[in-house]
C-alpha cells in the first residue's frame, strides 16, 4: 500500500472528487464498462480526423469529450481508490494529473497550431496503453478480486 493514500483534492489532481458516498465495487465495475465504451468510440473518432475534412472539427470535439472525461471520471476514480483504500492510490492519482497536465499543454497548442493531429493520437495512445490498459485495468482486477463478493 502507497505509504501516504490521501483523500483526492482538486489541487492535487486538477479534478473534483465525487460528491457524497464513494460507489460501491458493483457500480464501479458498471461504470468502468461504461467508460471502456466511451474510451473505444474516442478512438474511432481519432482514426476519423485523419481525414484533413473531418480534421480540426472532430479533434475539438474529442479534446471537449476527453477534457470533461478526465474531471468527472479521475475524481470518481480517486474517490473509489481512497476509500477502498486501493494500495495504488497515489501513484494512479499522480498519473492523472501528468495526463491532466499533457491535455491541457495540447488544449493550448490547438489555439495556435493549425495541425496537433498527431500531438492527439500520440497522447491518446498513450492514455489507452499505459494507463487504462494497465493501471486502470490493474484497479479493476484489484475491484473484482479484493471487493466483490
Amino acid at each position: 500500500m502507497d505509504a501516504t493514500i490521501r483523500p483526492p483534492t482538486a489541487a492535487r489532481t486538477g479534478v473534483v472528487p465525487a460528491a457524497g458516498a464513494a460507489p460501491s465495487a458493483e457500480e464501479f465495475l458498471v461504470k468502468c464498462e461504461r467508460d471502456f465504451t466511451i474510451v473505444r468510440r474516442l478512438g474511432t473518432d481519432i482514426l476519423v480526423a485523419q481525414h484533413a475534412d473531418f480534421r480540426r472539427e472532430t479533434l475539438e470535439r474529442v479534446l471537449h469529450v476527453v477534457t470533461m472525461f478526465f474531471k468527472f471520471d479521475f475524481g470518481y476514480q480517486e474517490q473509489f481508490m481512497f476509500t477502498n483504500r486501493y494500495p495504488g492510490c497515489d501513484a494512479h492519482a499522480r498519473q492523472h494529473q501528468r495526463y491532466v497536465h499533457e491535455l491541457d499543454k495540447i488544449k493550448r497548442a490547438f489555439d495556435w497550431r493549425a495541425d496537433v493531429y498527431d500531438d492527439v493520437r500520440r497522447f491518446y495512445s498513450d492514455l489507452v496503453g499505459n494507463h487504462i490498459a494497465v493501471s486502470d485495468a490493474g484497479l479493476v482486477d484489484y475491484t473484482r478480486r479484493e471487493l466483490v463478493s
